[in-house]
């Protein structure tokens, strides 16, 4: 994620940084970079000039667990070929058959006001992307062989759905499928983790 803030003269900027986040601030006038640890940070501009800067965030948050602050996204796995293929056992265990293709569906869909849900999803591993099958007709969708990456342009519902193949046996997680606005990222979502067999 990265957000871009303009502050004016004597403004001031007040950015929180969570512990599981590390950060980089950018000052782009001195060609610096500098890295600073976690906590709370004041920016101020004293001069006339503009002060632009940037914090970047790398990877996402380590929390598994499902959350809704204003999206929430589903993430099911379906077989595309023959239904038995994959299942989810009692547990919410997922059984995928060796050499089975996947459908993943998505979708994420912003509670309250209108918002535009970006999405990013990662595959567990033991399963390879093959191609996108089809995506909401507003956004834009980024197909890696480890995953989706999709946004929506106009529209608050977003949807997404493309194959994958279980290539290789065993245990595996499913890290959460995980959205945030484009314009407000305050406004966040996110899936389970999961567990993924590929037997």
């Amino acid at each position: 994620m990265h957000k871009f803030l303009q502050a004016q003269a004597h403004s001031e900027v007040r950015v929180k940084l969570s512990s599981a986040q590390a950060t980089v601030l950018e000052k782009s006038l001195a060609n610096e970079t500098i890295k600073i640890p976690p906590g709370n940070y004041r920016l101020d501009n004293p001069g006339p000039e503009k002060l632009y800067w940037r914090a970047e965030t790398k990877g996402q948050s380590s929390a598994t667990d499902f959350s809704e602050e204003g999206i929430r996204i589903t993430r099911t796995y379906q077989g595309l070929d023959r239904p038995q293929d994959v299942h989810r056992d009692g547990q919410g265990i997922w059984h995928i058959r060796r050499g089975a293709r996947v459908c993943v569906v998505l979708s994420a869909v912003s509670q309250g006001a209108p918002h535009r849900p970006r999405l990013q999803d990662a595959l567990p591993g033991g399963l390879e992307a093959i191609r996108l099958v089809g995506a909401s007709h507003d956004s834009v969708a980024i197909l890696h062989e480890s995953g989706l990456e999709v946004e929506s342009r106009f529209g608050d519902v977003l949807s997404c759905e493309y194959m994958a193949q279980a290539t290789w046996p065993g245990t595996y997680t499913a890290p959460p499928a995980y959205a945030e606005d484009v314009d407000h990222p305050e406004f966040t979502g996110q899936t389970d983790s999961a567990q993924v067999i590929v037997e």
